[in-house]
């Protein structure tokens, strides 16, 4: 999978079990570049193309980016909705008794209900279960002990319930060690997701890391 912008002259083939880094020293490119990934991402127009095989991909749906890793939104309304989707396919095809059970067991408590009222109600015949998990407030678990936890937890969420492949951060060497962000790394390649980390300066190496750099004069080195 590669991520390219004409205009601004990047190119950046991904490679599978591979860490990416963008060192951008030039200010104003760090900026522009930061700026049109994120509007793009929320599904906005620009100049960013995400392509594979010849195949080109929605931006927005393909791509994640985070500019600051503490403030990770697991409970996004469209995070939630896909999974109370998962779990209504889950509570069909694994617990499909005990949901029918459940269904007739709630008929039974409301026609009990209704007997103590003195006016006429019904009620619907079939049972959603959406209304039944946001009823019972069911949500992801977003407590974590540390930044590194808390961004293994959301890269699992993006693999499981959405089509995002790539996750972009911006300065995540700045908050977490190298044995930390090789946790991450590990943990992204079993899920299938490409990382790109962009850097306004030069970090330790990884051995896992494709670096690329755009220096102060614009001219762009690559090594591995």
């Amino acid at each position: 999978m590669n991520l390219a912008h004409h205009e601004k002259g990047l190119y950046l083939p991904f490679s599978e079990n591979r860490g990416h880094v963008l060192v951008i020293e030039h200010t104003r490119m760090l900026s522009d570049v930061m700026q049109e990934l994120y509007a793009q991402s929320e599904g906005k127009e620009g100049g960013f193309v995400v392509a594979q095989d010849a195949q080109l991909f929605r931006f927005s749906q393909t791509v994640a980016v985070i500019l600051e890793p503490f403030s990770l939104q697991c409970n996004e309304k469209k995070r939630i909705t896909a999974l109370y989707k998962h779990l209504e396919e889950e509570a069909i095809t694994q617990l499909y008794p005990e949901t029918l059970a459940l269904h007739a067991q709630i008929l039974h408590y409301i026609e009990k209900l209704f007997v103590h009222l003195p006016y006429p109600l019904v009620c619907a015949d079939t049972l959603d279960l959406s209304a039944l998990w946001k009823a019972v407030q069911i949500a992801f678990d977003d407590a974590a002990e540390n930044l590194c936890e808390s961004i293994l937890h959301y890269l699992q969420i993006l693999a499981t319930f959405t089509k995002i492949r790539i996750v972009i951060f911006l300065h995540l060497k700045t908050y977490l060690s190298p044995a930390e962000l090789q946790e991450i790394y590990q943990y992204a390649f079993y899920q299938k997701l490409y990382l790109l980390l962009i850097e306004s300066h030069m970090h330790d190496k990884i051995d896992c890391e494709d670096i690329w750099i755009i220096d102060s004069d614009l001219c762009m080195i690559s090594f591995s």
